[in-house]
């Protein structure tokens, strides 16, 4: 059960803010910020109260690393775990963190796989690995600069699969790959892939490669050609969405073949 007597927010690099019940306020009340071996002296500069809750903004100068758990404590040694607040929606944080490579995700090779992910804002995270037959290891993420956590194992993973423990914000929550490449129903796990045996595509396929110039398109495989007026011969799945020649009562393109006539870029 949480006790915590105020909750706290990393809102800027300088600045957080701590939310106090009213009935645990005390006018006059000092705080610090430690972690990552430092104390660090906040200054309040705001007090609002907001219904049963009083705010308070604090600045600070010093350097706070995102990756590092930190704690506000008041003068009684009451303690708060310092959540990220409105921090990642400032031009800063987007500045500072913004990485350029395309690496992110599995490097798989026979030899070894890579494993990166970002999240500049988790404070440890560890890879849930599934060997094809059931056996499970867990490998602790290593965080590297920009936001990216990495990991390199050595030995061939091709079929196994894995998922993320990631803690941030005072709790673990589980959770995929989102730049996996392949996952199990329901995207429980994703999987490690060997990418130089996926199916090759015999259709040409023109794109700048810009962003400013997709279009993208989404969809549900089940939704798509579940209508019976379609007369798919595989309605909802994955073959019906590949069916072409189907047509709408009115004659129009159904299906993929509706897909194609669009001059959509990205499904």
């Amino acid at each position: 059960m949480d006790n915590r007597k105020f909750y706290c927010y990393l809102d800027q690099f300088d600045e957080l803010t701590i939310i106090i019940p009213i009935k645990h306020y005390r006018d006059n009340n000092t705080y610090r910020l430690i972690g990552n071996d430092e104390t660090i002296e906040l200054k309040i500069v705001q007090k609002l109260n907001i219904g049963s809750e009083v705010k308070l903004v604090c600045q600070f100068d010093a350097y706070i690393h995102l990756e590092k758990v930190y704690f506000v404590i008041d003068e009684d040694n009451e303690k708060s775990e310092l959540y990220t607040g409105k921090i990642v929606r400032t031009d800063l944080f987007d500045n500072i963190y913004h990485y350029k490579k395309n690496d992110l995700g599995v490097t798989y090779t026979k030899d070894s796989s890579k494993f990166k992910l970002w999240t500049p804002v988790a404070k440890a995270i560890t890879l849930e690995l599934l060997s094809p037959s059931g056996d499970v290891q867990l490998h602790k993420m290593i965080y590297q600069n920009l936001g990216v956590w990495r990991l390199l194992l050595e030995g061939d993973f091709e079929g196994y699969r894995y998922r993320y423990h990631v803690y941030v914000n005072g709790k673990t929550q589980i959770v995929t790959d989102p730049y996996g490449k392949a996952s199990n129903a329901n995207a429980e796990y994703n999987y490690i892939i060997d990418t130089s045996k996926s199916y090759k595509m015999k259709h040409a396929f023109s794109f700048s490669g810009k962003p400013s110039d997709a279009i993208l398109y989404e969809m549900h495989v089940r939704d798509f050609t579940i209508d019976p007026s379609i007369n798919a011969k595989h309605p909802g799945t994955y073959l019906g969405l590949v069916e072409t020649g189907l047509k709408t009562p009115n004659g129009l393109p159904a299906g993929l073949d509706y897909l194609e006539s669009l001059g959509i870029t990205h499904l």
